[in-house]
């Protein structure tokens, strides 16, 4: 039996910007060899995997889709010229409230893309929820980032979803 297609799973999404934005993302990640593969413990959950390691996450549902990052740390070393990418990646790093399960790494305090914050989820980002065409572009953007610091032996999602 093959094995299940992400473009079946946005399909089955109203018609609208949302559906076509993500069809468009995934033929993006297609063509980057990083083909999103069903997380199996997780319905409407979409892992993007980039060698032994996976990036992030797409969820989708009837009428919305978001794309999850894993790891916002390690990106001290990079400051990106484009200030509205920045800004942007900024307002989606996740401040943790408590560890969320037992593998956690709990807060750690970080450098990203030039600008300090504390108390950061060592696993997740928030997601990006509907994303338009240009964050999207940010999105990617980000990917080239991710694939560039992987792997990081102490986030737990990037090897163990």
């Amino acid at each position: 039996m093959s094995e299940p297609k992400i473009e079946n799973a946005i399909l089955g999404m109203r018609d609208g910007s949302a559906k076509n934005n993500v069809l468009q993302f995934v033929a993006y990640l297609n063509e980057e060899q990083l083909t999103p593969v069903k997380c199996s413990w997780i319905d409407g959950k979409w892992k993007i995997p980039f060698g032994d390691y996976y990036l992030g996450w797409i969820n989708i549902s009837a009428a919305n889709w978001s794309y999850e990052n894993f790891n916002y740390l390690q990106f001290d070393e990079y400051v990106d010229d484009d200030q509205d990418f920045s800004e942007y990646i900024h307002k989606h790093v996740k401040i943790c409230n408590k560890p969320c399960h037992d593998e956690c790494w709990g807060a750690m305090d970080v450098m990203v893309f030039g600008k300090q914050f504390d108390n950061v989820c060592s696993n997740h980002g928030r997601a990006f929820s509907n994303p338009s065409k240009k964050t999207i572009e940010y999105i990617k953007k980000l990917i080239g980032y991710n694939k560039k610091i992987m792997p990081r032996e102490h986030i737990y999602h990037c090897h163990n979803l």
